[in-house]
């Protein structure tokens, strides 16, 4: 693998605006009956090293740490066998729905901070009326009560402690 990482560097100093299409890559490789190292043919180490290459900026982008120790234990899996076309297509599958699973967390914990600033600026609201019992009726459209409020929404913590809950069951623990 030294040497396909030595190669890659060259590749990447050479022609940094040129990305490598890894899917095409590793599909050509494992089309190969049983990539075995004999006729010029790739490796399973070889194998192995190029798909980790190949998932691992998707695999950073990918929040919870187990999830990302549950995909390279699924590329790991087949470290000693073979590489097929099939073991490929599960590692990419995990990833994808791992993939997928983040997305909807991320959606999950916008929605529940959005909520919390809105609870905030609900709660200034009613405030600011009670001191106010004869003025016109307040407005938050302001940038600075809104930031503040934001702030002020603890939504840094309660996103946190309910993080745990948003996750699915049984998923890479």
């Amino acid at each position: 693998p030294w040497k396909i990482q030595t190669l890659l560097d060259m590749q990447q100093a050479s022609y940094p605006r040129q990305h490598i299409l890894w899917d095409a890559v590793i599909d050509n490789l494992t089309n190969f009956e049983g990539c075995v190292y004999r006729d010029g043919r790739a490796n399973p180490q070889s194998i192995r090293f190029l798909i980790e290459r190949s998932v691992s900026k998707r695999m950073e982008v990918i929040g919870p740490k187990r999830w990302r120790r549950a995909i390279g234990a699924e590329i790991e899996s087949n470290s000693v066998s073979v590489y097929r076309p099939r073991k490929v297509i599960e590692v990419r599958s995990v990833l994808e729905y791992y993939e997928a699973e983040y997305c909807k967390l991320k959606e999950a914990t916008s929605i529940l901070e959005l909520a919390l600033w809105k609870a905030k600026i609900n709660e200034s609201k009613s405030i600011e009326g009670r001191r106010r019992r004869h003025a016109k009726k307040m407005r938050i459209d302001d940038w600075a009560s809104r930031q503040r409020c934001r702030i002020g929404c603890g939504a840094d913590h309660v996103v946190e402690n309910v993080l745990i809950f948003l996750l699915p069951l049984g998923v890479g623990c």
